[in-house]
């Protein structure tokens, strides 16, 4: 199994463990982007809805894509009643792209699992001329101390082989490879870190 089909296998299980995103998050997109309620965003990953809900906060356009059915009907009932929000049940790589509508791309905590020789350019395509990409996610920082030492150790007793890699979080953080591939794609301006 693909592992980035498996969430939707335990959608309800990471509806209720799944964290959201903060208030300022979103504050700060408003204000960097300049978006405004007419404005136009695609969420790619939406999952089942996380920050889905912040976004339709900020627009009356919001699209979520995402490949598990399971987590986009999560998605639908947790913003039940909700206008402004479409849905469509696939990958960002097999959507039929929709050239220069958005304003916003969005990917919270999915943007790893995307095929890069795809992705970047396919978001450039999808942005009106003035609009913006942002990548953002939860990262886990190890535990220290004697519990880190003894995860440590029963990590390298019990995970499987290759799995002793970081964490596919630490792509989101200001030294990991996103920024490095959003410069290297030259479709983009600057990259803007917030923390």
């Amino acid at each position: 199994m693909d592992l980035s089909a498996s969430f939707d296998t335990v959608a309800e299980l990471y509806n209720a463990n799944r964290r959201g995103y903060p208030a300022p998050l979103y504050a700060d997109l408003a204000a960097i982007t300049g978006l405004g309620r007419q404005d136009a965003i695609l969420e790619i990953g939406c999952g089942s809805g996380q920050a889905t809900q912040g976004l339709v906060d900020l627009t009356d356009d919001v699209l979520a894509l995402d490949p598990g059915a399971q987590l986009l009907n999560l998605a639908r009932r947790r913003l039940s009643g909700q206008p402004g929000v479409e849905y469509a049940n696939c990958s960002f790589e097999d959507w039929s792209l929709i050239e220069g509508r958005f304003r916003l791309v969005v990917s919270a905590q999915a943007w790893h699992w995307l095929d890069p020789r795809i992705a970047y350019e396919k978001a450039a395509a999808a942005l009106v001329p003035d609009g913006w990409l942002a990548i953002f996610g939860h990262v886990p920082m190890p535990p220290t101390g004697q519990i880190g030492e003894d995860l440590r150790v029963a990590h390298a007793r019990y995970a499987p082989p290759g799995y002793d890699g970081p964490s596919p979080e630490s792509w989101y953080l200001p030294t990991g490879p996103v920024a490095g591939l959003i410069t290297a794609s030259a479709l983009f301006g600057p990259v803007i870190h917030r923390g």
